[in-house]
């Protein structure tokens, strides 16, 4: 899918974090945030054909994402923002997106990432306890601030509907990184439950696009 007509924006000005700086050019946040926030969006914008050709919704769109403030994930922020303002400008979603980060704190066992949890299946559900017992004590957090960014130890940005994810993106600060297994807990209990209750609250607000 081609992005040659959605195109998102992304701005973080320095006073978002109370700090001093030059305002109107484009950093490596500001590229690298806006790029995450326009994949979350684009698997729900209206689809084209090969030839680039939408009947239902025939228009290029814009969209600016400027943060006034952050204490956490803006780029997620900068995606649910986004789902809410399309629906309200008319577009049709196929369904709303929104996302959040979940990060971590641990005390994993020396050589965590080498370790495999017992398992009989491949496909058994990871249990917390069998994950602590197996890679050493850790806690994940949901929808981290921005001093839970700055102490944890992961920031795992994740989008997407009901129906799956969009986009997502993993900073680790671990240097054997994270177990495989944790990273799917993330994702099946704390991401994707948050993600929900998040979209709880913006379908409260509005639950399609504007006629």
């Amino acid at each position: 899918y081609s992005n040659e007509w959605t195109f998102l924006h992304y701005d973080f000005p320095p006073y978002a974090t109370n700090e001093i700086g030059r305002v109107g050019f484009l950093g490596r946040r500001s590229i690298g945030h806006g790029a995450l926030a326009e994949r979350a969006i684009l698997p729900v914008m209206p689809p084209r054909d090969e030839y680039g050709v939408c009947v239902d919704f025939p228009y290029t769109t814009r969209i600016n994402a400027e943060v006034l403030a952050s204490n956490g994930s803006s780029s997620m922020a900068s995606a649910c923002a986004a789902s809410l303002a399309l629906l309200d400008a008319g577009v049709p979603l196929a369904n709303q997106v929104c996302g959040l980060s979940v990060g971590l704190v641990s005390d994993f066992k020396e050589g965590a990432l080498r370790l495999k949890r017992n398992s009989k299946k491949a496909k058994d559900a990871v249990d917390v306890k069998d994950l602590v017992k197996a890679f050493g004590p850790f806690q994940l957090l949901t929808d981290i601030q921005g001093l839970e960014d700055h102490y944890g130890e992961m920031d795992f940005k994740i989008a997407g509907s009901r129906d799956g994810i969009t986009a997502m993106q993993l900073d680790v600060k671990l240097a054997d990184g994270v177990p495989l297994d944790v990273i799917l807990h993330s994702i099946q209990t704390h991401a994707r439950e948050g993600r929900h209750r998040i979209l709880d609250t913006m379908e409260s607000a509005i639950d399609m696009h504007r006629q």
